[in-house]
């Protein structure tokens, strides 16, 4: 079964894909989730279909550009988790190849990523560390009650791979998952219309994301 699994499952992913999100991150979530925690002085984010690392390791580097979490104590929980085994190998390496870095700007990709050998390149060791990976089935609620109150979750271009009542299910086990007023980004040609009514939608500038209720708790 895992053998099928690795051979199936889509893993289809680069550095700072879909850039409108992206600059979300920079310029909206980020500086919001300082000003909200600020108190615990913790943030965490689970890249819930992470394939080859590169979701999860570009939030890392948006956060260590950001500046906003290197002072007082914070302490910064990523995490990436796919059902692919080989992806998450892949990922805990760190190494790359230059179609993952489409779009990327050069500045940032040398300044993170060094050669290791012709036509690879290998993640700044800092940046690795700051990411946690496992396996994980979006499936399987036993699993997703392991990844609690985190600030934000990701899961991108996932839910259109899954039937109604999949994504029905898919969202609601990553609705536990999320503190209350966290936020889920999903794919920008995703949406939840028709699939849950547990979230309130947040438009950030010109990105849609979707968010638990503040009121909500466990």
């Amino acid at each position: 079964m895992r053998e099928l699994i690795n051979l199936i499952t889509v893993n289809e992913t680069y550095f700072f894909r879909e850039a409108p999100q992206m600059a979300l991150f920079k310029d909206e979530l980020l500086p919001l989730l300082r000003e909200k925690n600020r108190q615990e002085k913790t943030i965490r984010i689970w890249s819930a279909a992470c394939s080859n690392g590169a979701e999860p390791y570009s939030i890392a580097i948006l956060i260590r550009e950001s500046g906003l979490f290197t002072d007082g104590g914070w302490r910064v929980e990523l995490y990436g988790t796919d059902i692919n085994a080989e992806a998450i190998q892949t990922a805990r390496l760190g190494l790359y190849t230059a179609n993952a870095f489409r779009g990327v700007d050069g500045a940032i990709q040398n300044k993170y990523f060094s050669l290791k050998e012709p036509g690879v390149w290998e993640l700044d060791p800092g940046i690795r560390q700051m990411v946690h990976f496992s396996l994980l089935n979006l499936y399987n609620p036993a699993q997703i009650k392991l990844m609690r109150n985190m600030d934000v979750i990701l899961c991108r271009n996932v839910l259109i791979y899954f039937d109604t009542e999949g994504k029905k299910q898919v969202s609601e086990h990553l609705y536990g998952s999320l503190r209350p007023s966290g936020y889920l980004v999903i794919g920008q040609s995703e949406s939840l219309f028709k699939v849950t009514t547990l979230y309130k939608m947040a438009p950030m500038g010109n990105v849609l994301v979707y968010q638990r209720p503040a009121e909500e708790a466990d």
